[in-house]
């Protein structure tokens, strides 16, 4: 199963998604057992939207195995998984540093705790 869903790419999106059609979400089987029932199980909250912030907290659809009970979520391509940050800011920070920009220069230009930066180039 992809834990991912890479049609939705922005947060707005998502939201849209979740509010009309928030099944999408679903897969079709269970990743654990392969039983083909499962529903959903309410939302998780996570603070998705690291710019302005804005859009927080953004619903995280979960679901539940009818058989193995097990349950588990997936994520749009916007939300990077056991991540605070999107996938475009690590990469702008790693290019930042990797072409002679300064932790802390780039740490402020991305609005975002140096050790993060250190952390990041390690």
């Amino acid at each position: 199963m992809d834990r991912i869903l890479s049609e939705i790419t922005t947060i707005a999106n998502h939201l849209s998604v979740m509010r009309n059609d928030p099944e999408v979400y679903c897969p079709k089987r269970c990743p654990d057992c392969g039983f083909g029932k499962l529903w959903g199980h309410g939302c998780d909250f996570r603070k998705a939207d690291r710019g302005e912030g804005t859009l927080n907290p953004v619903p995280i659809a979960r679901w539940r195995c009818g058989k193995c009970r097990q349950t588990g979520s997936r994520l749009p391509l916007c939300i990077a998984p056991r991540r605070w940050f999107n996938w475009s800011v690590q990469g702008a920070v790693l290019v930042w540093v990797l072409s002679g920009c300064s932790h802390n220069a780039a740490a402020h230009m991305a609005r975002i705790s140096r050790h993060t930066v250190t952390r990041w180039r390690r």
